[in-house]
């Protein structure tokens, strides 16, 4: 038996809350757009994690709870092929919360992967410039042109990483990001909108529904 629902309804991190405190045993299964992820329970602890190339807890965490929308689904009794080493969720959740605020503070710098960065031809005027070797590497990664995803592939780095790098280089004036197309920063918007609205919809009547539903479940 399997528990569903949507992210309308109920936010991955209050889901995985009540997890914990019903102590389940089984894996809960969130899909949005692009991204499909699992996370593994036992007891109500995390064992085990993943979500294409991400297999630690709180990375796998922070790509779900980048989510606007979705479904889940929870399967009791589910358990990992290889589990790992128990974690709590609420300390799993304060890493992966942590990253999403510091996603969204990079954002305001870079509002989309899809954002065109470039090299600021007038960046030494008024000095010299004195940068780190990894700051050098995202530099000449910019040099060759393209989005910040084509420039991710260059770097060899994921989502999170390229986007921090390319927010330092710009910051530190050496580059500059192209607006966005007006339809693009419109789909940018709404998104958040959305987030905004999604974080706002859970209700004690719903949440008590789902712990009545998960209640129901088999244990182990």
């Amino acid at each position: 038996m399997a528990l569903l629902g949507t992210l309308a309804e109920f936010q991955v991190d209050d889901i995985l809350m009540l997890l914990s405190g019903t102590a389940k045993t089984g894996v809960l299964g969130v899909e949005g757009g692009e991204r499909t992820g699992r996370v593994w329970v036992d007891a109500g602890r995390i064992v085990g994690a993943e979500l294409n190339d991400h297999h630690e807890p709180a990375d796998v965490l922070f790509e779900l709870l980048r989510l606007a929308d979705g479904k889940f689904a929870f399967e009791a009794g589910a358990t990992p092929a290889t589990p790992a080493a128990a974690e709590d969720v609420d300390a799993v959740l304060a890493h992966a919360r942590a990253r999403l605020a510091e996603w969204r503070d990079i954002e305001r710098v870079i509002p989309s992967m899809a954002s065109v960065v470039a090299l600021r031809p007038d960046a030494a005027d008024g000095g010299s410039l004195s940068i780190s070797r990894d700051d050098w590497r995202t530099v000449a990664a910019i040099g060759a042109g393209g989005t910040a995803t084509e420039i991710a592939t260059r770097l060899g780095m994921v989502e999170f990483a390229a986007a921090k790098a390319l927010k330092a280089v710009v910051d530190a004036g050496l580059a500059s990001v192209a607006p966005m197309p007006a339809a693009e920063a419109g789909a940018v918007d709404a998104s958040a909108r959305m987030a905004r609205v999604t974080a706002s919809r859970s209700t004690v009547a719903s949440t008590d529904d789902l712990v009545r539903q998960l209640s129901s479940l088999r244990s182990r």
